[in-house]
């Protein structure tokens, strides 16, 4: 758990962000997206072709750059994995 203000561990923010790259499809899950360095992961993929999926309650500022779902993640998801 990292609290407001903490760092990202080096190793973890990095891995993200090579994870990123590579992604063809981004799940943003629950995130307003609004929190540096890791709110810039899932434009990584965008940049090189990927596809985001944002499912949040709220508009975040990557919303133009994917597509968003308003709706609750464990509906989304229950309904993702029945099928």
């Amino acid at each position: 758990i990292i609290a407001f203000g903490e760092n990202l561990p080096e190793k973890e923010l990095n891995d993200g962000f090579y994870h990123g790259k590579k992604a063809d499809l981004v799940l943003c899950l629950g995130s307003s997206l609004r929190v540096t360095p890791a709110a810039d992961m899932p434009m990584e993929s965008v940049e090189r072709g990927g596809k985001m999926i944002i499912v949040n309650l709220q508009r975040t500022p990557l919303d133009k750059h994917g597509i968003r779902i308003n709706a609750f993640i464990d509906d989304v998801m229950i309904g993702l994995m029945k099928r």
